[in-house]
């Protein structure tokens, strides 16, 4: 696993534990980030993660406003805690991180949906964060072509959806199963039926 994607799945988690304790940090990234170290987890890796969370914890009200402006049939409160905080991750990422090329964000946006929540959420997450692309990186909205230097494939951008819908549920929410801090494992079947999260 690249260094990167390491840094954005210890944001994702920071984020989402933020979220659904309600936004009551009980540790300090340092101490979340310690707690969750794995082997080969470095300095470069949690100066990453801990940017990456200042950033979004900054930027959650205007990337909370852009997706209302760009929603018209659902809220931000309707998405699913893991894609809203995924959402609001590479937000601050497309606006504040201009070195890294926008389709590696969003590639790796839709990797985290597909590898963290529901079947639907690659698909939606990807379609937000495309509209959100547009005004965040205006440079790029006639750009063609791929670039970049995403953990899956360098190459590949990953395809729009013009009318994201999000997925209904949050299944570790729902069920109230997540460990602080844990991104929940993929959902089944069944924790997709759990209804809309409450934000």
């Amino acid at each position: 696993m690249k260094k990167r994607t390491r840094g954005r799945i210890l944001a994702l988690q920071y984020l989402y534990m933020l979220d659904v304790i309600g936004g009551r940090a009980r540790c300090s990234i340092a101490d979340f980030l310690k707690y969750w170290k794995e082997d080969g987890d470095d300095d470069e890796i949690r100066d990453f993660a801990t940017r990456l969370i200042s950033l979004a914890l900054a930027s959650n009200a205007e990337a909370d406003a852009r997706l209302a402006e760009i929603s018209h049939n659902w809220s931000v409160g309707r998405m699913a805690t893991v894609d809203r905080n995924i959402v609001r991750l590479a937000f601050a990422e497309l606006k504040y991180e201009k070195d890294t090329p926008y389709r590696v964000i969003l590639d790796e946006a839709v990797e985290l949906a597909k590898q963290f929540s529901t079947e639907d959420s690659g698909a939606f997450v990807n379609g937000v964060l495309d509209k959100l692309r547009e005004s965040l990186r205006p440079e790029t909205v006639n750009e063609k072509g791929a670039g970049g230097d995403s953990a899956k494939n360098e190459e590949a951008a990953p395809a729009s959806d013009p009318e994201p819908v999000p997925p209904s549920s949050d299944p570790a929410a729902e069920a109230g199963t997540a460990r602080a801090g844990a991104v929940p494992e993929k959902a089944t079947p069944e924790d997709r039926s759990a209804g809309p999260s409450a934000r």
